[in-house]
């Protein structure tokens, strides 16, 4: 398996539904048992620069944010291929 550290939009605008994400968060966020969790990407919606991990638990970040060092909530994302 190979971990690459998303950098680029185009690294994010590529992701589709189904990939494994790998997300370090500032602080645990609740219901995650972890600072640092995986999951596979519910959606990916593009025109508003948003990555819906867990549907369910409304879990998502702001790519364009993160990028920019804005994200509130995202220190690192990595895609396991």
């Amino acid at each position: 398996m190979e971990i690459i550290e998303l950098t680029t939009p185009e690294q994010f605008k590529s992701l589709v539904s189904g990939d494994l994400l790998i997300v370090e968060f500032k602080k645990k966020i609740y219901p995650l048992p972890h600072k640092i969790n995986s999951f596979r990407i519910y959606d990916n919606k593009e025109s508003d620069s948003e990555i819906i991990l867990q549907k369910k638990n409304n879990i998502w970040f702001n790519w364009r944010h993160y990028l920019e060092g804005r994200s509130y909530h995202v220190i690192r994302a990595f895609q396991a291929k």
